[in-house]
């Protein structure tokens, strides 16, 4: 596949495509590497932790969005909702990350020259951040 415009991304959280909304995703999988240190003139080691990912979220404020994110992150109880992310959009074989994750934190701000706007940042649960490939636009 070619390189693309960001502005084909799709964005899908609960089901819903939350891509009209968004200015930008910024998806971080990291890992805690630990130095080892030995004794003996050995070489340091490596400790490697598993994988966490979260995804930043950016965009345009509106009710849909809102009523997502908003109530996700003010539940007394945390659901982990499903999220599918096509950085290239969904044409046949493009890169598709999903899973599940949580709203770590969501963000309205407002003033009186620009559009609302939000961030929300998602963390995905511990069954992990999944890559595969789009197959007929879902």
């Amino acid at each position: 596949m070619a390189f693309q415009s960001g502005g084909v991304a799709v964005f899908l959280y609960g089901g819903t495509n939350v891509s009209t909304y968004l200015k930008s995703v910024t998806m971080t999988p990291s890992r805690e590497i630990k130095d080892l240190k030995r004794l003996g003139g050995a070489q340091m080691a490596k400790i490697t932790d598993v994988v966490g990912t979260e995804y930043k979220i950016e965009g345009w404020f509106d009710p849909i969005p809102d009523a997502l994110f908003g109530t996700a992150v003010l539940s007394g109880t945390p659901i982990a909702d499903t999220f599918k992310y096509g950085p290239q959009g969904t044409a046949n074989n493009a890169p598709k990350y999903s899973g599940n994750a949580y709203v770590a934190d969501y963000e309205v701000s407002t003033d009186a020259e620009d559009p609302g706007s939000f961030t929300v940042t998602l963390a995905v649960d511990e069954n992990g951040n999944t890559r595969g490939t789009w197959s007929g636009g879902a």
